[in-house]
């Protein structure tokens, strides 16, 4: 939540194809309120990398993170309405996830990621909603 220990305060998110258009880049950044008695919060850096299967049109993306994490998704798309879903498959090395982005008819972009640990459900873990800058 805004503004509580441990909540994102900050974020920003830029996209930009690379490659004569053949991937998508999306940089990310949050940060975060510092925990209580800590003297500076969290910052949270990423990398994104969105590419089409070789000789297919499935898309694919590749997630890398300041923490070390490593997140391999397939990618599809809502029948509902204008978005993006990037789904992985849970390993020994990290849980299931979902990131799903949404184009609002306000022309913002909301985000959101989900965990799911150890054959759970997946639950929400950061939502929010990204305004395009001119």
């Amino acid at each position: 939540m805004y503004g509580e220990p441990g909540g994102a305060v900050a974020g920003s998110s830029t996209f930009s194809f690379l490659l004569d258009r053949n991937i998508l880049i999306r940089n990310s950044r949050a940060e975060f309120a510092p925990e209580p008695g800590a003297s500076k919060g969290l910052v949270h850096d990423d990398l994104l990398i969105i590419y089409q299967q070789p000789g297919g049109v499935d898309l694919s993306a590749i997630y890398f993170d300041n923490e070390g994490h490593v997140i391999n998704y397939t990618v599809s798309f809502p029948e509902d309405g204008p978005g993006m879903i990037f789904d992985s498959p849970a390993t020994a090395f990290s849980p299931r996830a979902r990131l799903v982005y949404t184009t609002t008819s306000e022309g913002t972009l909301e985000v959101e990621f989900f965990v799911a640990f150890s054959g759970d459900e997946l639950k929400s873990h950061v939502k929010g909603t990204l305004h395009k800058k001119n």
